[in-house]
């Protein structure tokens, strides 16, 4: 009777577990959809900061050419946009006497008029394009405003995500919801998923690998299913390199904590295993062949760019040669700062939106305490223990290994923005909900999230620019 009773409890305790994380889904994706809706339309035809002048370029011309070359210039149509309506927060940045001119002065414009974007491939501007079509059929607005929409069902599908990787380990359906509303209301959000953006794939990849990766360690996955999600991952968006350097260092972590995964190295059947996608060794072998094809793919494609150039790349004109220090300085570029995109930005759009600065500095110290916190805590263990140590030192090495792969890549150093760091923002997340585990604690953090949301939307809809 007592093992009858015992199971039936179980049960019981994992429906209601179950229930909760569906409300919690359902709680996070309508906030989601009306954050994003919301914020997205109370916003001028200026264009962000963040390159979204060159997207838009990149959309006008899919439709024709299905992707950029490299040294082509933009297109008239986004010139004269640029020339009209400037950028958000900085205004004109050319004479207001260019707005509806027939021809353009390209000397006058950022970058000499040449596209910046020629590197990405189509694998976002694709459905954005497809989904801002169908926007701009139904309601009549630019296709600029029509794909910033689309930016809206990459927020829901990050949250979504998000919320899935902390009831992986087990995180309260409060705190989930905590961090997930808390997520909302930083500048990094509000940049990236209300304008167009290809950003908005960093943190929905980073989170999914970590699922994955977590899932082929556990069993419950094929390690060979890594393979295209690196490729993807690789292919939307370069940075997400970064990612890759996560599932490495949690699957080296995971290895070097367990005896027994250690062990299975001198194991033949765990190596036949492995060539099944199953089993201990397949936790290593699975990315190191998704890497290989990602890069693959990768190199393909930039070999495709430059057999199609139309003339020389656009001067950026703020490099200068790598120095050692420079790897020092970009180990805290992620931490605390990741969500601190647009920070100083921000105010001169909207002055009641400054103390998003305070948000997403205060989030970011979360983090930076849960991160820490997490590896000396004599009470987090297992895979909570392989996750916050692979938090900690993904969040060191990002920075410096990104910046040694810009600099190979163009020939020269710029600093970083803590935009890229995006892939690691789902780790983040997951420490701060392990970290703040007392019942007081989740209430503060939920109550505090609720807050910041409330008062971002109003801040954003009901006060005029």
């Amino acid at each position: 009777m007592n093992a009858v009773a015992q199971r039936t409890r179980s049960a019981l305790t994992t429906l209601t577990r179950s229930d909760a994380y569906r409300l919690v889904y359902v709680v996070l994706a309508i906030t989601a959809v009306v954050f994003g809706v919301s914020v997205t339309a109370s916003h001028s035809l200026a264009l962000s900061p963040f390159d979204e002048w060159m997207y838009l370029d990149y959309l006008v011309k899919f439709p024709t050419q299905g992707y950029l070359h490299l040294g082509e210039p933009i297109g008239d149509f986004s010139m004269n946009w640029m020339a009209c309506h400037g950028l958000q927060a900085f205004g004109s940045t050319v004479s207001p006497d260019l707005c509806g001119a027939g021809s353009f002065d390209r000397a006058a414009f950022p970058f000499g008029g040449i596209q910046t974007a020629q590197l990405y491939t189509p694998l976002y501007f694709a459905p954005t394009w497809t989904i801002a079509a169908a926007i701009q059929a139904v309601t009549g607005i630019s296709l600029l405003e029509a794909a910033r929409f689309t930016g809206t069902i990459w927020l829901v599908a990050t949250v979504l995500a998000i919320a899935a990787l902390l009831r992986m380990y087990r995180v309260p359906a409060t705190a989930t919801i905590a961090v997930g509303l808390l997520f909302l209301a930083t500048p990094f959000v509000w940049w990236t998923y209300t304008f167009v953006s290809t950003d908005v794939t960093g943190v929905l990849v980073g989170t999914v690998v970590v699922i994955a990766i977590e899932r082929v360690a556990r069993g419950r996955l094929n390690a060979w299913w890594i393979v295209p999600l690196f490729t993807v991952a690789l292919l939307l968006k370069s940075v997400n390199a970064v990612s890759i350097g996560i599932v490495f260092v949690y699957a080296i972590v995971r290895t070097l904590s367990s005896a027994e995964r250690r062990a299975a190295w001198r194991d033949q059947t765990a190596w036949a295993a492995a060539v099944r996608g199953r089993g201990p060794i397949s936790l290593i072998t699975g990315p190191l062949v998704a890497t290989v094809v990602a890069l693959t793919a990768q190199l393909l494609w930039l070999r495709v760019v430059a057999a199609s150039a139309v003339g020389a790349p656009a001067e950026f004109g703020e490099g200068r040669p790598m120095l050692w220090h420079d790897l020092v300085t970009q180990i805290w570029t992620f931490v605390p700062s990741v969500f601190l995109t647009g920070v100083n930005e921000i105010g001169a759009v909207n002055r009641w939106l400054y103390p998003l600065v305070a948000i997403g500095a205060g989030l970011g110290w979360l983090c930076l305490a849960g991160v820490i916190g997490l590896v000396w805590s004599r009470t987090v263990t297992g895979t909570r223990s392989v996750a916050a140590k692979t938090a900690l030192l993904a969040s060191i090495f990002a920075g410096p290994a990104l910046a040694v792969m810009f600099t190979l890549s163009v020939g020269e150093y710029t600093d970083l923005g803590a935009r890229y760091g995006a892939n690691l923002v789902g780790l983040f997340l997951l420490t701060i909900a392990l970290l703040f585990r007392g019942t007081i604690q989740r209430r503060i953090l939920l109550g505090l999230g609720i807050v910041l949301v409330i008062y971002v939307l109003l801040g954003t809809i009901i006060v005029v620019h």
